[in-house]
């Protein structure tokens, strides 16, 4: 027997960004012009359409020959051109097609195994697939929204913010509860060491634990926008800040309810730090409008009003951030720490 491998051809590359989500992101606000809130950033409410999802991968191949004697036939993917720890994707022998999401690097390689009572008896080619660098970086954990890695953004002195290292979405057990297998992706392939929460402690579920497996809990709940420059505010900034200088953190997935606002706003302080320009900051908060929540725009009046908070800290986004951080008890040594972690050059 033989098999032919189809889709995705040798050497493609691979866009996993739907349609739609470009259409919709080139046709947010454009003109600089106050729009009012329209909504309680507190109580976020949902809508039914969500476009926070990456598209999927369509793998096709052919069957030609005896196929009596096989009882099993398996997907292989894997990340190394050596197979090692490879996905398995187990099929049936009249199956033709799978569909494959979130894919967390650059390159991947991937072949067909036929086997007879676990033995091999035939093998396909190897075909090899880049994935595409587009922004943002989605990941479909069902049940929830608006996950992404914020990695890939510039940043100055010719770096980038790294992949792999802090992710940002919707809470995962009540609203928006995580199905078990989201949970395990987030687990065993986003390797999630610190769940960093920011509700209330009223809207924690009961057992006051990640649901992520093995990922730690730590509740630091905030305010948002222009009310986090209070006393009280920033202590609780200042803690979370010097838990990002904590390699020992690292993955780490923080969120609030919807991934929108209070985490919106502690990562457009975090960008800041990490030298990215303030449209590029602004760009980043605005894909939540991909997500199942109202708009958010950097023109609304709670992203407006915390700008021109910001503003008084200094006359660049990084300096900003750095006085920002100062007042809250962050030190120079912490911040070049963050930086250190998440920056890398090009």
């Amino acid at each position: 027997m033989n098999i032919e491998l189809l889709s995705p051809v040798n050497n493609a590359c691979v866009n996993l960004m739907p349609k739609i989500q470009n259409d919709l992101l080139n046709n947010l606000p454009t003109k600089n012009q106050i729009i009012e809130n329209g909504y309680d950033w507190e109580n976020p409410t949902a809508s039914n359409s969500d476009n926070s999802r990456p598209e999927f991968v369509i793998f096709t191949w052919r069957l030609e020959g005896n196929l009596s004697c096989v009882t099993d036939i398996s997907l292989f993917l894997s990340d190394n051109a050596n197979f090692k720890n490879p996905e398995i994707h187990e099929i049936s022998p009249g199956q033709m097609l799978l569909s494959l999401t979130n894919f967390t690097k650059n390159q991947y390689y991937w072949k067909m195994v036929a086997f007879c009572d676990e033995e091999i008896i035939c093998e396909s080619n190897v075909f090899s697939f880049t994935v595409a660098e587009t922004l943002p970086r989605w990941y479909y954990v069902k049940g929830s929204t608006n996950i992404r890695d914020i990695g890939g953004i510039k940043a100055q002195g010719n770096k980038k913010v790294k992949y792999g290292m802090l992710y940002r979405g919707s809470e995962l057990d009540c609203e928006f509860e995580a199905n078990k297998a989201g949970l395990k992706f987030m687990q065993e392939k986003l390797k999630i060491k610190t769940d960093l929460d920011l509700r209330k402690a009223t809207d924690l579920n009961k057992e006051q634990s990640s649901p992520i497996p093995d990922a730690s809990l730590i509740n630091i709940p905030v305010l948002a926008y222009a009310d986090i420059f209070t006393d009280s505010e920033k202590e609780k900034y200042g803690k979370i800040f010097k838990l990002l200088s904590d390699e020992s953190n690292y993955p780490l997935y923080i969120h609030c309810i919807a991934g929108a606002d209070r985490t919106g706003t502690v990562v457009a302080i975090l960008l800041c730090l990490l030298g990215v320009e303030w449209d590029d900051v602004a760009t980043e908060y605005e894909y939540t409008n991909l997500s199942v929540f109202r708009m958010r725009s950097r023109y609304q009046r709670f992203f407006y009003d915390f700008r021109k908070a910001l503003e008084v800290y200094g006359d660049t986004p990084l300096i900003r951030a750095e006085n920002y951080l100062l007042s809250c008890g962050v030190s120079h040594e912490e911040m070049d720490k963050i930086r250190h972690l998440l920056l890398k050059g090009e």
